[in-house]
């Protein structure tokens, strides 16, 4: 078992917080048509986190089977967690995708978020495939990282984004994201691996905080799982810090104001329109 991601990478609290705000009861309709998700389909995704994007899935298509695997122990943890929160009943297991512990023409979508760029292609794609039916779907999502429009709540930023700057973070050892290609190279990789109309869809996914709400107590929710992602991120940054004992009491304390006016100013139906995007490539092939 490893926890390697989940401890010196990427921690299942910031992805889960992270991957809550893009994908959430407002928006998740584009997303299960990009994954093309119907009721009573098998499901398996690989590299699944902390598990939000299965638990959306089982939360919304109850009668579907619904599997997530992913290497980090920690990860999987952390969603068998939040599907027991939920009452949801996922299949989470450790697993490498590599060496998936699944019988031949088992599911009818096998996806994957942001796991694609981290392998060589090939021991990527092999496994997923041989698990996939006749005319099941392979689906895999990147995020494109150059192109993102943000407008978020600036109260502190400055303050915030000085402190960043003092830090003296130590080196990162590992290769995150070393395996990306270009959409051409992906499809062309879908077609000699023998898949069927490869294709890519390019999505801008839209959110806004907390202006698409359908009550104030949902609204605060919302602007209190923000603050709770930018904390998680923070302390896991200052983690990583040598000289994190200068620094970490007033950047936590400038974060927790920050979103303490902005409250403030939600309560007081003051508008902000704060907003972020994401651009993610969607690629399909069909076995």
């Amino acid at each position: 078992m490893s926890t390697v991601w989940s401890k010196e990478i990427q921690s299942s609290e910031i992805l889960y917080y992270s991957r809550l705000s893009r994908f959430n009861n407002y928006n998740k309709d584009e997303w299960f048509n990009l994954l093309q998700i119907k009721d009573g389909m098998k499901i398996l995704e690989v590299g699944c986190g902390p598990g939000h994007f299965t638990n959306m899935i089982k939360k919304h298509f109850p009668n579907c089977e619904v599997y997530g695997v992913d290497l980090d122990s920690g990860h999987i943890e952390f969603a068998k967690e939040k599907a027991n929160q939920l009452n949801l009943s996922v299949n989470y297991s450790v697993e490498d995708v590599t060496k998936l512990p699944f019988n031949d023409e088992t599911f009818d979508i096998v996806y994957s978020h942001t796991l694609v760029e981290h392998l060589p292609f090939e021991f990527f794609i092999t496994d997923q495939k041989r698990v996939l039916k006749t005319d099941g779907k392979l689906i895999f999502i990147n995020v494109d990282g150059k192109r993102k429009h943000v407008n978020n709540f600036e109260y502190n930023d400055k303050e915030i984004n000085d402190i960043y700057n003092q830090l003296e973070i130590e080196d990162d050892k590992y290769s995150v994201g070393q395996y990306i290609q270009n959409p051409q190279s992906f499809l062309l990789n879908l077609y000699n691996f023998g898949f069927k109309n490869p294709n890519v869809k390019f999505k801008e996914i839209m959110f806004y905080f907390p202006y698409q709400c359908d009550s104030i107590e949902e609204g605060k929710s919302q602007i209190k799982n923000q603050e709770i992602d930018e904390l998680y991120n923070a302390k896991f940054i200052l983690g990583k810090a040598k000289n994190r004992d200068l620094f970490e009491e007033k950047l936590i304390t400038l974060i927790q104001q920050k979103y303490a006016e902005r409250l403030k100013l939600f309560m007081e139906n003051k508008p902000v329109f704060d907003h972020e995007s994401t651009f993610i490539n969607v690629y399909c092939g069909t076995k």
